[in-house]
């Protein structure tokens, strides 16, 4: 448990940088969707998806290359460090994963289509459920499972969310 908390930092820092261009998209695909002007909703959205896998790919490669490190930054419990060192490769795809879904969570709230963003969820966790418990029932997946369901969870998010995105672009964002 004490080594999930030291990799939940390494989490919500992610989230926190990521949700710093969330909040200026939503913001500004805000603006752009309000006025129909959508040369400046896609130009914003491209821009906040630059920096967001920018600072996404940065905070995988931190993890990939200076995680333990990191780790020790935040325990001296030679215990727990090595315990979360065990984990520290789903840190490392995180990131990449989440950042789609951090950005289109702005865009979401910016639009105002936050049934979209719900949905996103209650369908990333009909796969994160079932996946954390196969993982504990068949194998020797313990905490690996537990990381496994939540990575499933945050990948199946991003998905529908670009799914919506995507339809959404070719059917109601546009001239």
């Amino acid at each position: 448990m004490a080594a999930n908390a030291v990799l939940l930092q390494f989490i919500l820092l992610v989230s926190y940088a990521l949700d710093g261009f969330a909040h200026a998209a939503e913001s500004l695909v805000g603006r752009a969707f309000g006025k129909r002007d959508w040369a400046a909703f896609a130009a914003t959205i491209k821009a906040a998806a630059r920096f967001s896998f920018w600072t996404a790919l940065a905070a995988s490669l931190a993890f990939a290359l200076g995680g333990n490190a990191l780790i020790a930054l935040l325990t001296g419990l030679p215990e727990v460090r090595e315990t979360a060192a065990v984990y520290l490769p789903w840190m490392v795809v995180m990131p990449l994963l989440a950042v789609w879904s951090y950005l289109l969570d702005g865009v979401f709230i910016g639009t105002t289509a936050v049934k979209e963003m719900r949905n996103s969820i209650f369908i990333g966790l009909a796969v994160y459920l079932p996946a954390w418990w196969l993982s504990q029932q068949f194998g020797d997946w313990h905490n690996h499972g537990l990381w496994l369901a939540f990575t499933l969870f945050t990948l199946v998010r991003s998905a529908v969310l670009l799914g919506y995105y995507r339809h959404y672009r070719l059917t109601r964002w546009h001239d």
